[in-house]
Formats: C-alpha cells, structure tokens, sequence
C-alpha cells in the first residue's frame, strides 16, 4: 500500500526540517500511478505482454516493489486462447478505463481485480490476469489518474469510480455467474468499498493487504523512526476500514499472507484475517512462508488454494450484499 523506501526518505527530512513531532500520512503515500513508468505516456489501451492471451508463449518476466522480486514464468504448454476487450465507462465527468479477459464457450465465474498502489493495465494487468485466469474470467480497470483513466488519483474519485463501475457490474454483465472481488495490497481496500455497493457477490480473496490505515502507518515506519516522531493517519483514509465496511457482508473471504513481505509485513494480513473472524466472518487464511509482496502468485500453493476457494462457491445461489448506509447508490 505504501512504498518504504520513500516513505523512510521522508521521514527522514521532517525529522530535519521539523524536529521530528507528527507526520500525517495521507493520500500522495497511498496513490503512485505511474511509478514504474511515464504516467503521461499515451498507454493506447493495450497491456504489457497482451499477446501472451492470443498465440501460444514462452516468456519470463521480472517484477520487483520495494526491493522484493519475482519471477513469472509463461509456457505456451497448455495454452488457451482469450478474448481480450478495452473499452472505458464515464464516471462523474471522467473516463474510467477497463479490460475484460475471457475465455470463450466457457461458463467461468468472474474475478474483479484491484491492484495496487502503483499498478495500472498496461504495466501490471497482464500479470494480474495470469494469476487468475486458469480459474475464471478476469475484469480489470486503472485507478482515477492511473494509466487510461482520467481525473484524480484520490479518494473522493476513487469512490465516483466505485459507483460507476458497481453499476456496470451491477448490470447483466455479471449476473448469470458467480462474481468474485479480488483485491491486492491497496486494491483489498477499494474491493471491501466495492462489496458494499454490489447487489451481490460470491466469494471476496484479499492479497497481501491490511485492516486499515493506521495499522498500515504501525507497521511501515522502522522502529527506530518511532522516537522521533508520532505517525498521524489523514482523515481521508481514516476512513477505510475493512472489518467494518465487511461486517455486513456474509460472503467467504479467503486472505492470502506474505511470510516475507516488506511492503505490508505479513502480521497485517493475519490481523485482518483474526479481525474479520472476530465479527463471524467465514474466513480462509493461507500464509505463503516463501513468498514477498508480490510473488504470492508464483508459490506452489498458489494454483490448489485459489482452485479450492472458486470451487467450493455456489454459483446457484448468489449471496446478497447488504448495503450499509454510508454507501447510498445512485
């Protein structure tokens, strides 16, 4: 959710400039697009590696995020071929850029997937597809001010985003089959925000992600920083909460936790998975111990946890979301 190293930088020149009192974390640590590119750069509503979806593919691909790595690995063995739409839906004046993956002739169920602090389509998205499609079909979008999206990369446009994009999900597209959200690190926060929108939901998986923001600013500052200085959480993220804004949605949740995370240390995840227990949640926690940030995917649990969790869902029987009322709909 936050990145470390520049979090660290700056405490660092506060400490200088301020004595070293209370920082406020707010949301320029949480909302990076463009991180690992141009952010004006026309993207052309293409992925990174799209071609991997239509013609069979060897291929290795390095990732990296806060000095953690990985290596993906796609073989052409056992290739399917997908169907790979761009489009975008307006959202308050703005634009809101997405991608949907598809298997044809198949009745797959569909994973929403929101990505993290710094991803977009082209740079992550064929990525974030990979780890889902062998299980169901994959609809993806950028972030407000990320990538294809325009307008602002903040809170208030994040939630003018949701609403739309509830609203299209809330539509025929995914009402004959089983809808799964699907959120990393950051992307955890915006699905919880999303469930409270949704007419209904099946299942919800959480990657590598936390409980709030104020555990998050606990965890990322080194200890060290702590006698100087007293983190302080803006009032806009205060907000997201996931216990609370999961409470009322009785859906299964399976959290998948990092042992070697340096991002969002892996305690994170297991608080979340303790928090949402505390409140009757039907939860599964699996903590991968090799896995860092972001190579959660390419561990070799992966595949027969994901393939447990879609498989033990009841297509027939859609769960109903409640919708709290601090989420009016349009």
């Amino acid at each position: 959710m936050f990145g470390r190293g520049g979090l660290v930088g700056l405490i660092g020149l506060l400490c200088l400039l301020s004595g070293c009192k209370t920082i406020t974390l707010d949301e320029a640590f949480v909302f990076q697009p463009g991180q690992f590119g141009d952010a004006n750069a026309p993207r052309l509503s293409i992925m990174r590696y799209e071609r991997v979806f239509s013609a069979p593919t060897d291929m290795t691909i390095n990732v990296w995020a806060d000095g953690q790595t990985a290596q993906h690995i796609i073989t052409s063995e056992g290739f399917v071929p997908s169907d790979v739409r761009h489009e975008s839906i307006p959202y308050g004046g703005e634009s809101l850029a997405i991608t949907s993956i598809q298997r044809p002739g198949e009745a797959r169920p569909l994973v929403l997937h929101c990505g993290g602090n710094a991803s977009d389509r082209y740079e992550s998205g064929t990525l974030y597809a990979q780890k889902i499609i062998p299980f169901a079909d994959v609809l993806m979008f950028d972030y407000p001010g990320y990538g294809d999206s325009t307008g602002q990369a903040d809170a208030d446009s994040l939630r003018a985003a949701n609403f739309a994009l509830a609203k299209y999900l809330n539509s025929d597209f995914a009402q004959r089959r089983p809808l799964i959200l699907w959120g990393h690190s950051l992307g955890g926060f915006v699905c919880a925000d999303m469930a409270a929108r949704l007419n209904a939901v099946d299942g919800i998986i959480l990657e590598a992600t936390a409980t709030n923001a104020q555990d998050v600013s606990k965890a990322v500052i080194p200890w060290y920083a702590k006698l100087f200085i007293k983190p302080r959480v803006s009032e806009s993220l205060s907000a997201y909460d996931m216990v609370e804004t999961l409470e009322g949605i009785n859906v299964p949740i399976l959290i998948l936790g990092a042992a070697k995370d340096k991002t969002l240390p892996v305690n994170l995840s297991r608080n979340l998975s303790e928090g949402l227990m505390d409140v009757g949640k039907d939860v599964t926690y699996a903590e991968f111990p090799n896995a860092n940030h972001i190579s959660i995917p390419v561990q070799d649990r992966f595949p027969a946890t994901i393939n447990a969790f879609v498989s033990a869902l009841d297509g027939e029987t859609r769960k109903i979301v409640k919708v709290g009322s601090s989420y009016p709909q349009e």
